[in-house]
């Protein structure tokens, strides 16, 4: 019996046969890519989607995948590229502008990854990693009682995360709010402990 990678292996070499054979095949290249990005041949799995993308120019969420095999090689730009296109094909899509943000962010350009931050936020209430994104880049800008507001609401929407409640409490002791703080940190202990421990040991 083939092992898992072995299984992988096998399982790309039959896709990629497939693809020599017809180089337009959609769910070949679709296979053969994912096998690639599992054993991390992360140029080989970027080729096959560089080759969807030429077929299915208007497909978003292949940019999106794309995007994500680029952010993987630090390959910003050309990551930043791929999502803002997806934004444009597909604006009601909240992973699309969640994405674009994050390398906004990474970039230094704070205020627009804010606006995707917050965009992917009204696509997706309970899209928590937006709300985190857009917290912290508002933190940053020093806007903290907007940060607040952010984190505040998303606890409605998942009130036992801990992170969200962790996150809070970052917020207000920058915000120099160290008692509400204080309240924010307790519901991480309660919460989840280990969460808590992680982070102060950081």
């Amino acid at each position: 019996m083939l092992s898992e990678c072995g299984q992988a292996q096998e399982g790309a070499e039959h896709c990629a046969e497939a693809v020599r054979l017809k180089p337009d095949y959609t769910d070949a290249l679709l296979c053969l890519a994912d096998a690639r990005l599992k054993q991390g041949k992360l140029p080989e799995a970027e080729a096959a989607l560089r080759q969807l993308v030429k077929l299915h120019p208007t497909n978003a969420e292949l940019r999106i995948n794309l995007g994500g095999i680029l952010w993987q090689q630090a390959r910003q730009d050309e990551a930043l590229e791929q999502y803002a296109t997806a934004t444009y094909l597909n604006p009601n899509e909240p992973v699309a502008h969640y994405d674009f943000a994050t390398v906004l962010s990474a970039q230094g350009n704070f205020l627009q990854a804010g606006t995707h931050f917050a965009e992917a936020i009204r696509l997706k209430p309970d899209y928590l990693e937006a709300r985190l994104g857009l917290s912290r880049v508002l933190s940053k800008q020093g806007r903290f009682p907007e940060a607040t507001a952010v984190i505040q609401e998303g606890t409605k929407h998942n009130p036992t995360n801990a992170a969200l409640y962790l996150e809070l409490g970052k917020v207000l002791t920058l915000a120099g709010k160290t008692n509400e703080a204080a309240l924010a940190f307790t519901n991480v202990l309660h919460l989840d402990p280990a969460l808590l421990q992680k982070t102060n040991k950081n």
